[in-house]
């Protein structure tokens, strides 16, 4: 089973390179639309979710590598900080609905039911400074081939990403990864569940149920802590 997250449609108010978006909104509440609006490819009649809760950022304790892992799983070795840029990472929680997807195909979906409680993270790395956002937001949902969260595209373009000052958003979307992060810290991350206490047992790559969070969340402005300089999963 494979429980996927799936963040429904969301309209996204672009932003001239090194400005804000617009609404007041901070480039974390833009990467929360931005993620809405790239994983939620999936059409579906009468989905009506609350929003999520975004509770951080979540801080860091301890050193990467510290065996009490209270830090953000796979916190970045890139220095950061030289760049003008932090790591955050962030806990989102509330309820989502089951959905049912024809095999064979990801672009159409019938709500199941609703009310399913869900508690996942994500990872942001942003120019410290608004004024080197440059309106863009790069959504990476971490890949669990390997049983864990990778970062795949943030290993490859971390530079580029950096010197163009994008903001990028790791997800952990999937029932593999959430539950690889619960065994990695039980301190940090037993709260997290994407399986709504294992009710949700589908695999949505076969076409079946998948719980789908909300449209847009309003998220608090980020605090000013640095990356961290390693990296320890």
């Amino acid at each position: 089973m494979q429980a996927d997250l799936h963040p429904s449609r969301a309209v996204v108010e672009p932003a001239r390179p090194g400005a804000v978006a617009r609404r007041g909104r901070t480039p974390l509440a833009l990467a929360i639309a931005v993620l809405a609006a790239l994983v939620g490819a999936v059409s579906v009649a009468g989905a009506a979710v609350p929003d999520p809760t975004v509770t951080g950022p979540i801080p860091a304790t301890v050193a990467p590598g510290d065996p009490a892992r209270d830090y953000p799983y796979f916190a970045t070795q890139f220095d950061l900080a030289s760049r003008g840029y932090v790591e955050q990472e962030f806990f989102l929680s509330g309820t989502a609905s089951t959905y049912a997807v024809a095999t064979g195909q990801l672009t159409t979906a019938t709500v199941v039911d609703g009310g399913h409680p869900y508690a996942t993270r994500m990872v942001v790395r942003r120019p410290a400074d608004p004024k080197r956002f440059n309106g863009t937001v790069i959504v990476e949902w971490y890949n669990v081939t390997v049983g864990f969260d990778v970062e795949a595209n943030w290993f490859r373009y971390h530079d580029a990403i950096v010197r163009a000052g994008y903001a990028w958003v790791g997800v952990s979307a999937q029932r593999v990864g959430v539950n690889a992060l619960r065994a990695w810290s039980p301190a940090r991350y037993g709260a997290l569940d994407v399986t709504d206490g294992g009710t949700i047992t589908n695999d949505a790559s076969r076409g079946t149920s998948t719980p789908r969070p909300s449209r847009r969340s309003s998220i608090p402005p980020a605090s000013g802590r640095s990356g961290t300089s390693g990296s320890s999963a």
